[in-house]
């Protein structure tokens, strides 16, 4: 399978996907939402970059607020990214339209906060790192 869950971290992204899911088929495309390959979180990236220079400095400062997160569970980070937002002066879409694009690779998805728990600490904050890299050298 392309999504090697199981056991808690299985549990943890089926509650962040079960509101998208009408029929045993949808499982797989609900769980592309959350486990995008390389190249959607690459397009991501540059879309979330494209939105204006505030925008992956927004995503790099809500990454720190998370990265001091005392709990990782879904009500309490979605205050933490809403929290930081303001701070930042964004809100709506000009905060989570970014933010979902460089963890997810998509402006709309499944509740943030159930998102990172399915994710767990490390791999979102890693993904949310992302951002704040510069862009590699294309090759020719």
């Amino acid at each position: 399978s392309r999504f090697p869950l199981e056991g808690e971290s299985l549990a943890r992204a089926v509650a962040a996907i079960r509101s998208r899911l009408q029929v045993l088929g949808d499982v797989n495309p609900a769980l592309a939402l959350l486990f995008p390959d390389a190249a959607t979180l690459d397009a991501g990236l540059e879309e979330a970059r494209a939105e204006g220079p505030h925008a992956l400095p927004l995503v790099a400062a809500v990454r720190e607020a998370l990265s001091r997160a005392p709990v990782w569970e879904a009500e309490a980070l979605g205050k933490v990214i809403r929290d930081a937002g303001r701070a930042e002066g964004a809100r709506g879409p000009a905060l989570f339209h970014p933010f979902r694009l460089v963890l997810c690779g998509a402006r709309s998805g499944p509740d943030l906060g159930l998102v990172l728990v399915a994710l767990g600490r490390e791999e979102a904050l890693r993904r949310l790192g992302r951002g704040g890299e510069p862009s590699p050298a294309p090759t020719v």
